[in-house]
């Protein structure tokens, strides 16, 4: 295997190891969350306390609660994936040639779907 073809390999491998690493810690530590929440509202009926609101997205909470995020959340997304991507493929292009170049289309491809949800989005907030 010559070397820009592992390169590409590697850079892809990393790539889908960080996200499904990303995808784990988000779980772990939204489920951390709740498991707080629930022993903060045990130990509240224990003591015959009041109970406090349930925390959403809109009040502090990460989880999900069925809200729908603001639009710059995708606007942030989408520049960061079309970039990358369209880095991604200038470095395989002048690196490996042009077929290699081609690691890095879907990687904008969710960038300007995210751009484009952004839009959306951003447009159904300005209605309301």
């Amino acid at each position: 295997m010559d070397t820009p073809t592992f390169i590409t390999f590697m850079v892809m491998w990393m790539l889908l190891f960080f996200g499904i690493l990303g995808i784990v810690l988000t779980y772990r530590h939204n489920r951390h969350l709740i498991d707080l929440i629930h022993k903060e509202r045990m130990t509240a009926l224990e003591r015959g306390l009041e109970m406090a609101v349930l925390p959403t997205r809109g009040n502090g909470f990460v989880g999900g609660s069925g809200h729908a995020a603001p639009a710059a959340h995708f606007l942030h997304r989408g520049l960061v994936c079309t970039l990358l991507g369209l880095a991604l493929m200038a470095a395989f292009g002048v690196n490996a040639g042009a077929k290699s170049a081609l690691w890095g289309l879907p990687v904008t491809a969710f960038g300007i779907a995210y751009l484009i949800l952004y839009f959306v989005v951003a447009s159904k907030e300005k209605r309301t």
